[in-house]
C-alpha cells in the first residue's frame, strides 16, 4: 500500500515537474505553516514515516511531547502558483514521533475529522455539507505602528466610497478582476465556487461564496482560500485582510456558513410540513447551536475585533435566534434554497479563528442539540421572541472565553476536541485579549487628552 501510494506521489511530481515538495499545516490559532523539502530529499520514508517536527512551536501544548511528524494527505496536492520554482503543496496531518506515529489528537484537522466521524456515527446522517461566504476588503496599502510610545493604523483603498456599495459594477468595482482571477484559482484546486461581487462596505470591501460540498473538503478549502487570495493580492501590490470590522462605520466581514445534513441521498433537514421547511432535526441542530452560542462564539469568533463586528446596528448577526428574513439573528434561514436545497445559514461567524476548529464547534454543537430533542421555540430562541427578550452573542471575546470554560462539555463528547485543546486555546485567547485590552487606545488620546 505504501509503495503504491509513493508512486503516486513520484508520478505527481513527475507530471508537475516539481523541484520541491511543501507540507502544510494549521498551527492551533489557524496560521499556515509550511515545510518544503527538495525533490532529491523523497523517498518511501515521507509517506510512511513523515517529516518530523517541534509541535511546541507550533501551538500544540507538550502534554502529547513537543517531537510531531507531518505526513502529507496526497489527496490534496496542487502546484503552488505563487512559488517561483514547481512547487507540490499538500496539507498533512499531525502525528506523535512514537512508534506506529499515533495521530495527534491536538492536530486540529483531525479534530475537524473526528466531529463529523461522529455526526456519522450517530446516525443523523451520512454527511454534513457545508457553503462558507468569505467575505474581506482590500486595501491598495496599509500603515500600521504600535509601540510604547505610538499606536496608529492608516488605510488607503481604491475606490474611496462611503455608504452602501452591494453589488457594485465596473469601473467603480475595482476589483472585479481581481475577484475573477481569485475565482478561476481556486475552481483549479477543486473549489466549488457559487459566485462572486462587491460587498455592502465601500472602500474595498467583496464577497466569494462557494458551493455546498463535504465539511472536510471545506475546512481543507478554507485554507486554501486564505493562502491562495493573501498572496494573490500580495502580487498585485494589494493588502488583503479577513479582519471582521477593519474600518469604522464600514461594514463588517463574516465568515457564514450553510449547512445542510443529508443521510442515504436525502436532505434530513427538509420537512414540507415543517416551519420554514425545516425538519425536526433541523430544528434541533439550530437549537444545539444557538443554546451553545455564546461557548461557540469563542472559536467561530477569535478575536478581540470579532466583537467590533458583532454590535448593534450593521445588521450584525448578534442575536441568539433564527428565521428567514431577520439578517441580526444568528442563524438565517435562506427563502430561496426550498425542497431539498433546504438549508439553514449561521451568519455569526468570522474567519479570524482556525477554521477546522470553528466547523468541528459547530458539529458539536447541532448534534447536542439533536441528541437532547431540543426544540428552539420551547427554548425561547424562536423567531417571535421580541428584541429586548433574545439572548445575544457575547459582546467581547472575554465573554466568550468565560462562556467556553462554563460550557465546553458538548465539545468533549467521544473525546472530540481535549481538554487540553481547549484549555490551551482559552489560555492564547485570553492573552491576546489582555495584549489589546491593556494598550492606549488612540481615540482615547481624541477624547481624555484634554481632561
Amino acid at each position: 500500500m505504501y509503495h503504491q501510494v509513493y508512486s503516486w506521489l513520484e508520478q505527481l511530481i513527475e507530471r508537475h515537474k516539481a523541484h520541491f515538495v511543501d507540507l502544510g499545516l494549521l498551527d492551533l490559532s489557524g496560521r499556515l505553516r509550511r515545510l518544503s523539502l527538495p525533490v532529491t530529499a523523497i523517498d518511501p520514508g515521507i509517506v510512511t514515516q513523515g517529516v518530523g517536527f517541534d509541535g511546541s512551536s507550533y501551538g500544540f501544548e507538550k502534554v502529547e511531547a513537543s517531537d510531531m511528524v507531518m505526513v502529507p494527505d496526497l489527496s490534496t496536492g496542487h502546484l503552488d502558483p505563487f512559488r517561483k520554482e514547481p512547487t507540490l503543496s499538500f496539507l498533512a496531518s499531525a502525528h506523535l514521533a512514537e512508534p506506529g506515529l499515533p495521530p495527534s489528537v491536538q492536530d486540529t484537522r483531525g479534530i475537524l475529522a473526528r466531529a463529523h466521524s461522529y455526526l456519522k456515527d450517530s446516525g443523523v446522517g451520512d454527511e454534513l455539507l457545508v457553503a462558507p461566504e468569505y467575505e474581506f476588503y482590500i486595501f491598495q496599502d496599509v500603515e500600521i505602528e504600535s509601540t510604547t510610545t505610538s499606536a496608529s493604523y492608516r488605510v488607503r483603498d481604491l475606490e474611496g466610497i462611503d455608504g452602501q456599495a452591494y453589488h457594485l459594477s465596473s469601473p467603480r468595482d475595482v476589483h472585479a478582476c481581481f475577484r475573477d482571477e481569485a475565482v478561476n484559482m481556486l475552481v483549479q484546486f477543486g473549489m466549488n465556487v457559487r459566485y462572486h461581487h462587491h460587498e455592502v462596505g465601500g472602500h474595498g470591501q467583496q464577497e466569494i461564496e462557494s458551493g455546498l460540498e463535504s465539511v472536510q473538503r471545506a475546512g481543507d478549502h478554507a485554507v486554501m482560500v486564505r493562502y491562495l487570495l493573501k498572496n494573490l493580492a500580495h502580487r498585485h501590490g494589494l493588502q488583503l485582510t479577513f479582519m471582521p470590522k477593519p474600518l469604522y462605520e464600514q461594514a463588517g466581514s463574516g465568515w457564514h456558513i450553510h449547512q445542510q445534513v443529508r443521510k442515504g441521498g436525502r436532505n434530513v433537514f427538509h420537512d414540507p410540513e415543517g416551519q420554514f421547511g425545516l425538519s425536526r432535526v433541523a430544528r434541533s441542530w439550530i437549537a444545539g447551536i444557538l443554546a451553545h452560542g455564546q461557548a461557540l462564539a469563542a472559536l467561530t469568533n477569535a478575536s478581540t475585533n470579532s466583537y467590533r463586528r458583532l454590535t448593534r446596528g450593521f445588521e450584525a448577526p448578534i442575536a441568539l435566534t433564527y428565521g428567514p428574513a431577520d439578517r441580526t439573528a444568528a442563524i438565517r434561514i435562506p427563502r430561496w434554497a426550498a425542497g431539498e436545497a433546504t438549508r439553514i445559514e449561521y451568519r455569526a461567524g468570522d474567519f479570524t479563528g482556525n477554521p477546522y476548529l470553528s466547523l468541528a464547534a459547530i458539529i458539536m454543537a447541532g448534534m447536542d442539540g439533536v441528541e437532547r430533542g431540543l426544540d428552539p421555540q420551547a427554548e425561547g430562541m424562536g423567531p417571535d421572541v421580541p428584541r429586548q427578550q433574545q439572548r445575544t452573542l457575547p459582546f467581547s471575546l472575554w465573554a466568550a472565553l468565560n462562556a467556553l470554560e462554563d460550557d465546553s462539555e458538548f465539545l468533549t463528547k467521544s473525546s472530540v476536541f481535549p481538554e487540553t485543546v481547549l484549555l490551551h486555546w482559552l489560555s492564547i485567547k485570553r492573552a491576546e485579549h489582555e495584549d489589546v485590552e491593556h494598550r492606549p487606545h488612540p481615540r482615547e488620546f481624541v477624547v481624555y487628552f484634554d481632561l
